[in-house]
């Protein structure tokens, strides 16, 4: 018999192992999951619906939360690009199967009739969606960047829905896909991934430059299996079967390894196209995998999708091809002694390909598909576990099993331990990472009737409501709650979890793993980010910081185009905001709001990782290429920001080369000032504090005093903004120039900055800039060549 002491113990270790390793007695019931799924789909019909204009039953692709309705893009823009709300019409569909209350199907239901009624070129047949095109609610118009093309791209649309409220213009619609994007005249199928919304004409020949990614062509396929699954027509299961043949013939026979593109015409191109570097992209080794079409995620879901949809010999194609991608993604790009998946591999040996190897070749100065980070691990894990935990699902196949386990220890999901998204890397720890995560769990308890699984789900889903779910809302990023994205695919997930745990066999839209839950891609980002106005996926590319009086938003993007459009593209502050003192006004944006302070040449560099370290610090990591003239020039760029109590914004810049003779090193910063700026700037000349007017936009530098003429006694100068002085001071020996330039109309408050110039810089050399941004009261003027004395010494 136990004593009192030994029953507690026992009591407090069997509640603490329940606790662990399973959530059933701790998790939220059931109903929660529905009913926070619920909550969200009413306010997206509240506050997400098109109400400008003439309005129509479309939504919005965000919600500001400021405002409560439809997110506004700077340019004026209201965007609804429709192939980003695939996710929120099978959430609506699933919501109202589950609940049996038919508004949600019906406001789905609508906005897709509208869609293929209204949203279609009249001269292609093309609906406006896409990579490079939207519909402004605003204006009841397409908008395109920077080129009038309809693109696809992992998207795969909810053709169910589509078919069940107008068949006739889906199936037009799938035939004018073909038609625009394919060569039906080649017995190969060649296809490009653009195609002009406003062209009638079939696409005929298709130029190899075009890039005829598994992205594309895994939309496309997609769309002829769903036409062969409704209009029961062979030629459409053909094509689908034959162009994801296709793909599978670029699989080399010893590694099983693929490239992700089909080469040319001539069929033996395709598996000789990375030993010819494929011209544009001149890379100098042969038989490269690169991870742009994510075969072992998006590519494999989509496959494996259609394994169900497809009975027979077609549906066993496409589930065979699914798993030997898988397998020879683990075999081959998984390094147990990191413990992290790399993609850019040998196709015929399995090697690893450093960044080292890669070469640009004239014609594509900026390697645009190939850039370094391609060569970090893959950190998009919850979406990799969701291909291998499906794969399993339809397979039993022991080694893609193996592979999940790995994949759930490298997250930290482990029996015997609380379930959380603490183990998802800070720059992957999204919402619909979240409901990979879920929908993968969940698709192994189906599986193997494990209850662990399913407790791990709830465990996921706990820590995901308390991370992502805020007033009724389901945002993308941990307690950021600005803006609200309607396309969520957590809810679905949850909607699929409450309909498990409550024993209810309901037949749900199924989680394909759309475009829009990949990871973050650096250099094809779309999607409205904050207030910007991109396109179809969202990702993080800011975080605030916030110490003392002072607050700053820092970050950069990139967008899909590269286009310089006026907007905010470039890394540095968005936003810096001050209260200099208890009896001051704080002061909203230093900055101007549209361009803040820009480091050029950087505004070039591709963001490969962006880091809040605290509430007061975050780090931005680059990579540069030097000039587009000169090639393979490269730099590592980290950005550090941390802000001081009460005022002081310390900005530390490191960069590296990483090509051997770089040569000169030139950075030139600028502050854009908001339009309350004084003409005119104070630099710690010979006398002290020296007064310097600017006129009109005329540049003004001034160099280290030596000898006579102007030039700085020491590196710091201010601006004046109403009664703020924005200060910027550097380390001594910082050899860098002051800049000024006065007022323009496109620059109300002017411009302020410096160059930082690195002679000869050296292969692997760090180089360290640091710079303290202050904000003072003008009261406080004196103490600046004081504070500048604490700082430096």
């Amino acid at each position: 018999m136990l004593t009192k002491h030994e029953f507690f113990c026992t009591v407090i270790l069997v509640l603490s192992t329940l606790a662990a390793g399973n959530r059933g007695l701790f998790a939220a019931p059931p109903e929660a999951y529905r009913d926070a799924a619920a909550t969200f789909y009413d306010n997206v019909l509240k506050h997400g619906r098109d109400n400008y204009g003439q309005k129509t039953p479309l939504f919005a692709d965000g919600i500001d939360m400021e405002t409560k309705s439809a997110l506004v893009a700077p340019n004026g823009t209201v965007i609804c690009n429709f192939i980003s709300q695939q996710n929120l019409l099978r959430g609506l569909v699933a919501l109202s199967r589950t609940t049996g209350d038919e508004k949600y199907r019906q406001a789905a239901a609508e906005a897709t009739k509208y869609v293929l009624t209204h949203l279609v070129s009249p001269k292609s047949g093309l609906i406006y969606w896409g990579g490079h095109v939207y519909w402004d609610l605003k204006t009841d118009s397409p908008r395109f960047d920077p080129h009038n093309s309809h693109e696809l791209k992992h998207d795969f649309p909810y053709y169910d829905l589509m078919f069940e409220v107008d068949p006739q213009a889906t199936r037009k619609f799938i035939e004018r896909y073909w038609l625009a994007h394919v060569d039906l005249d080649s017995p190969w199928l060649m296809f490009g991934r653009h195609a002009k919304m406003e062209q009638s004409e079939p696409r005929g020949r298709v130029n190899p430059r075009e890039l005829a990614f598994t992205l594309s062509g895994a939309d496309l396929f997609y769309a002829a299996a769903i036409m062969f699954s409704k209009t029961q027509d062979p030629m459409w299961r053909d094509r689908a079967v034959k162009l994801a043949e296709r793909f599978a013939e670029l699989k080399d026979p010893k590694t099983g390894l693929a490239s992700e593109l089909l080469g040319a015409h001539d069929p033996t191109f395709d598996r000789k196209a990375y030993q010819l570097s494929l011209g544009h992209l001149g890379v100098g080794v042969p038989n490269l995998l690169i991870d742009y079409g994510r075969r072992s995620d998006s590519y494999a879901l989509c496959q494996l999708y259609l394994s169900e949809r497809l009975s027979g010999e077609p549906g066993e194609k496409f589930r065979t091809w699914a798993i030997e991608d898988l397998i020879a993604y683990a075999k081959h790009c998984y390094d147990p002694k990191s413990r992290a998946f790399f993609e850019m591999r040998r196709t015929d040996t399995g090697k690893r390909i450093h960044f080292s190897q890669t070469r640009w070749i004239p014609t594509d100065p900026q390697g645009h598909y190939i850039l370094p980070q391609r060569f970090y691990p893959n950190k998009s894990l919850p979406l990799l576990f969701l291909a291998y935990a499906r794969g399993y699902k339809l397979s039993g196949n022991p080694a893609v099993k193996q592979t999940v386990e790995t994949l759930l220890d490298l997250m930290e999901i482990r029996r015997g331990k609380p379930v959380t998204l603490a183990g998802v890397a800070d720059e992957y720890r999204k919402s619909d990472f979240a409901a990979c995560l879920v929908q993968g769990l969940l698709d192994l308890h189906e599986a193997d009737r494990d209850s662990w699984y399913l407790e791990a789900a709830r465990g996921i889903a706990d820590d995901a409501l308390d991370q992502f779910y805020n007033d009724g809302f389901f945002f993308d990023w941990p307690k950021d709650f600005q803006f609200s994205r309607v396309n969520q695919a957590l809810p679905l997930a949850l909607t699929r979890l409450y309909s498990v745990l409550s024993g209810k066999r309901i037949d749900l839209p199924q989680d394909i793993g759309a475009y829009g839950m990949a990871g973050f891609t650096p250099n094809l980002i779309s999607g409205i980010d904050g207030a910007l106005p991109l396109r179809y996926m969202w990702s993080k590319h800011h975080v605030d910081i916030v110490g003392g009086n002072l607050s700053a938003r820092v970050g950069d993007c990139f967008p899909h185009s590269g286009k310089l459009d006026g907007l905010f593209n470039y890394p540095g502050v968005w936003r810096l905001g001050c209260s200099p003192s208890k009896d001051k006004p704080s002061q909203a944006n230093l900055l101007d709001n549209r361009k803040g302070m820009v480091f050029d040449p950087l505004r070039k560099a591709r963001p490969a990782q962006i880091r809040k370290l605290s509430d007061r610090e975050a780090a931005i990591v680059h990579w540069q290429f030097k000039d587009s003239s000169e090639k393979q020039k490269y730099l590592g760029i980290r950005m550090n920001y941390r802000i001081e109590a009460p005022n002081i914004l310390n900005w530390t810049l490191r960069i590296t080369p990483l090509e051997e003779n770089y040569g000169n090193l030139s950075l030139r910063a600028m502050a854009y000032l908001n339009e309350k700026a004084s003409t005119e700037i104070m630099f710690a000349g010979e006398n002290g504090l020296t007064p310097l007017t600017l006129s009109g936009t005329k540049e003004t530098v001034l160099g280290p005093k030596s000898g006579s003429g102007a030039g700085y006694r020491r590196p710091l100068f201010y601006s004046r903004i109403d009664d703020a002085l924005l200060v910027f001071m550097f380390k001594p020996g910082a050899p860098v120039d002051l800049l000024a330039a006065g007022a323009s109309q496109e620059n109300p408050g002017g411009l302020r900055g410096f160059v930082w110039n690195v002679a000869n810089a050296k292969k692997d050399q760090q180089y360290k800039l640091e710079v303290r941004i202050q904000v003072f009261p003008v009261s406080q003027v004196d103490e600046l060549l004081k504070n500048y004395e604490r700082w430096t010494h």
